[in-house]
């Protein structure tokens, strides 16, 4: 039961940040932090699993991958994309 609560809470916290961030929030992103994919928004699975993705800065995106106990008991693993400052 709380693994669906888990996915739950993550689908509601995407849905969140997809009105928050809008066309920021990425679903789908290349290595360079471009959008890949023509999609329209993320999909009810890329939702609940992840990860999530941000766009930050042309060419910088915030990824933040999910544990399988996130968010009752661990919390999301950032990492910062930004190919082109490194």
């Amino acid at each position: 039961m709380a693994d669906d609560d888990n996915v739950s809470r993550r689908t509601e916290e995407a849905e969140a940040l997809t009105s928050f961030y809008d066309d920021d929030f990425l679903a789908h992103v290349d290595t360079d932090g471009d959008q890949a994919s023509p999609e329209a928004g993320p999909s009810p699975a890329l939702l609940a699993n992840g990860p999530w993705r941000i766009r930050v800065a042309p060419k910088v995106v915030l990824e933040m991958r999910l544990p399988p106990d996130y968010p009752s008991e661990a919390a999301p693993v950032p990492y910062l994309r930004a190919p082109h400052y490194a």
